[in-house]
C-alpha cells in the first residue's frame, strides 16, 4: 500500500502541536478554541487555534458589530463562534445575497473569484471573496459567498430583542446561524415563506435547533487572535487539481482579528 504523503498548509502550528499534544484535540485549552469548520471562513479555517479573551464581556462590557464571539449553543452542549452583526434594537434582513442593517444595505467589496478544496471534501468549490465594514466595526473583515441565491440569502426581517445577539459566519452561504428558521420556530411557522431559498421543517428535534437570537449570558469571550494552526489539504488531490487552479485555504495565524 502506498503512503500518502505529508499534507500541506501545517507550517509553523507543526511545533507547537508537538508541544500541545493533549492540548490538540480539545476545545479550550486555557484561553485556545479549536475551530471545526468553515462557517467562518476565510477569516478562521478549519484546525485553527484561536484565543480566546474570557475577560472581554465581563463587568457590564458588551460586544460592538464586527466581533467574533466564542459562546453556548442556546439549545445543545456544542460551543460555537460567529461573528456579531445586530445588537440590542438592530433590524437584520438579507435580500437576494445582501445583509439589510437597519433598514441599510452594507456594501461590500469584491476581492477575488477563487476555488478551493473544503475541508471535508475532495471536490472544489467555487466562492466569491468580499470585504465588508459594518456600522461601528474599526476595519473590514473578509466574507465568502458561493451565490446570492442559496439557503439563507433570503430571510425575513429580524428585530434582536434585548439582552440578544445576531450572529451570522463569514462563509455566508456554510454557516447555519441567526439567520436559519428553525432558531426562530414562531416566525417559521407564521410565515414559511419568508425563506424561499431553504424551505421550513420544523420536525426535527428542537436540541437540533440553530442558534437563533443568542442571550448574551452565553457569551464565553471574543476571539482575539489565531495563535497558530494545524489546517491542511490533501496534497494528492491538490497535486490533481493543480491545472483547474484549485487552492488551499490559507490560515491567519499570527494575525489579530
Amino acid at each position: 500500500m502506498q503512503k500518502s504523503g505529508p499534507k500541506v498548509g501545517m507550517g509553523l502550528g507543526v511545533a507547537l502541536a508537538l508541544l500541545l499534544a493533549p492540548a490538540a484535540s480539545a476545545q479550550y485549552i486555557g484561553s485556545l478554541r479549536s475551530i471545526p469548520s468553515e462557517a467562518m471562513s476565510p477569516t478562521l479555517v478549519v484546525g485553527d487555534r484561536v484565543s480566546v479573551d474570557q475577560q472581554a464581556y465581563k463587568d457590564g462590557k458588551t460586544p460592538k458589530r464586527g466581533d467574533i464571539v466564542i459562546f453556548q449553543h442556546p439549545h445543545n452542549p456544542r460551543v460555537m463562534v460567529k461573528r456579531v452583526v445586530g445588537l440590542l434594537g438592530d433590524t437584520v434582513q438579507m435580500r437576494k445575497g445582501r445583509l439589510i442593517l437597519n433598514g441599510k444595505e452594507i456594501g461590500r467589496t469584491k476581492v477575488r473569484d477563487l476555488v478551493y478544496l473544503p475541508d471535508d471534501s475532495f471536490q472544489p468549490r467555487r466562492a466569491t471573496e468580499y470585504r465588508e465594514q459594518l456600522p461601528g466595526e474599526d476595519k473590514p473583515h473578509r466574507i465568502f459567498e458561493y451565490a446570492d441565491n442559496a439557503d439563507l440569502d433570503e430571510t425575513p426581517l429580524f428585530k434582536v430583542p434585548s439582552g440578544h445577539l445576531f450572529l451570522i459566519g463569514d462563509n455566508r452561504d456554510n454557516s447555519e446561524d441567526s439567520r436559519a428558521p428553525t432558531g426562530h420556530r414562531a416566525l417559521a411557522a407564521q410565515s414559511p415563506e419568508a425563506w424561499p431559498y431553504r424551505g421550513v421543517n420544523l420536525s426535527g428535534d428542537p436540541s437540533d435547533d440553530a442558534i437563533g437570537f443568542v442571550p448574551l449570558s452565553l457569551l464565553l469571550g471574543r476571539a482575539h487572535s489565531v495563535v497558530f494552526s494545524l489546517h491542511v489539504c490533501n496534497p494528492q488531490r491538490l497535486k490533481e487539481l493543480k491545472d483547474q487552479g484549485v487552492e488551499c485555504l490559507k490560515s491567519n495565524a499570527g494575525s489579530p482579528l
